[in-house]
């Protein structure tokens, strides 16, 4: 009887260590093919990157094919793949598959496995291709930087995600950090595109997708040409006037209706009441506007233009930001008729202030036009369909934040750069 327990325990050991050497088997082929992926997944990035940056040359005057493969090449190099390695292999092909407006850039490198030999495999290639091209008509741009030297003109910092839906990026600076990307956060868009006389920079452990890829021309401010509203009577309920302007300011649990016109002095919200914006164009002449407090502002069909007033340019009259600060919804929709259908914030192009978005509320559609301001958004809310065309855009904070493309005005300008395949 002992001798048969004696022998099934020497069996039960002889499995037990069988079943330990599978179990480290699988173990190190699952580290073998993470260290596989993971260097795949980097030689994508490069050949994404070099793709469209050679492709953007490719409407270059002279000899763009030059210009493309070297630019293509440079790129590679700065995602960190180095041509020269005996391992990597980096193929650049323009006009590729006889299509002048495209370049396509192939990356393998030989991965070495750690573990893999002990079933007979030493070494894998990775190998990826990356195809862009120069495609035809204008780019469906959310969010689009003015600022020629504004540095930078697109940042991102903190944990919060930016997710910019069915639209691209547009940044016109020439600054060597034209687009600046640190934190955690994420950066989605369909197209992330920049002045190719500028430059980005990319930290921190957030993704970025797809790589920023330089254009040859900036795009024109699309409502360069819009006049805007001249200012007038008094709103119903205004404080201030022409002649002494003075800021409304509008408080208190109860529910409030504010009326369209000119508010001498500017217009803050506070307290817990809800606000009806009834339909119209709001102009702040001076004191700009803030809308704080927990209570909801709804308006369906309103316009606001945020400049001074002329008559008196200091104190309540001066220039000032438009602010959201409280925790409630904000719902507008834009102004529908034209000459001004789809503006919903107009600011003065000599009103340099900061647009701030730093409440937890929403904005559901619109154009946001600050020609010469920053767009400054660290709240959480999210905003829905618009269009953002200002002189500096800047995000920050934890609280992610979706942005959805809405066409108001075309975008012209540029070239559309993509990949292809």
């Amino acid at each position: 009887m002992l001798a048969r327990i004696l022998d099934e325990r020497g069996q039960g050991l002889m499995l037990a260590a069988l079943s330990m050497t599978v179990i480290v088997g699988l173990l190190a082929l699952v580290a073998d093919a993470g260290t596989y992926l993971h260097e795949k997944q980097e030689i994508r990035k490069a050949a994404d990157a070099a793709a469209l940056a050679g492709a953007a040359e490719l409407t270059a005057a002279g000899c763009g094919v030059c210009a493309a493969t070297q630019t293509a090449m440079d790129y590679v190099e700065r995602n960190g793949i180095d041509p020269g390695d005996p391992d990597t292999t980096v193929q650049v092909i323009t006009p590729y598959e006889g299509d002048p407006n495209k370049i396509a850039v192939t990356i393998s490198r030989d991965v070495e496995f750690l573990f893999g030999p002990v079933v007979g495999i030493d070494v894998a290639e990775a190998e990826v291709l990356a195809v862009a091209g120069v495609v035809s008509g204008s780019e469906d741009y959310a969010i689009v930087v003015l600022g020629d030297s504004a540095c930078p003109g697109f940042k991102q910092s903190g944990s919060a995600n930016l997710t910019v839906a069915n639209g691209g990026i547009m940044i016109n600076s020439d600054c060597n950090e034209a687009l600046k990307k640190t934190g955690s956060g994420d950066l989605t868009a369909t197209v992330i595109h920049y002045f190719d006389e500028g430059d980005y920079s990319i930290g921190g452990s957030g993704d970025v997708d797809p790589t920023p890829a330089p254009v040859g021309e900036r795009v024109d401010d699309p409502l360069q040409d819009w006049v805007p509203p001249a200012l007038g009577a008094p709103a119903p309920g205004s404080a201030g006037t022409a002649a002494s302007p003075q800021l409304t300011h509008l408080t208190g649990s109860s529910n409030k209706t504010v009326y369209p016109g000119t508010y001498y002095g500017g217009l803050k919200i506070s307290g817990s009441g809800d606000v009806t914006f009834e339909p119209g164009i709001y102009i702040m002449a001076g004191g700009g506007m803030d809308l704080g407090g927990s209570g909801n502002k709804v308006g369906d069909g309103v316009m606001f233009y945020n400049t001074n007033d002329p008559s008196h340019p200091t104190g309540a009259g001066d220039y000032d930001q438009i602010k959201f600060t409280g925790s409630g919804n904000v719902e507008f929709s834009p102004y529908p008729d034209d000459p001004y259908a789809g503006m919903l914030f107009w600011q003065d192009p000599l009103n340099t202030e900061d647009f701030d978005i730093s409440g937890s509320g929403n904005v559901i559609e619109g154009i946001f036009y600050l020609p010469t301001a920053k767009l400054d958004i660290s709240g959480s809310g999210d905003i829905g369909a618009v269009q953002f065309i200002v002189g500096q855009f800047e995000k920050t904070g934890s609280g992610d934040l979706t942005v959805t493309y809405q066409e108001y005005v075309e975008v012209e300008g540029g070239v559309a750069i993509r990949l292809v395949g």
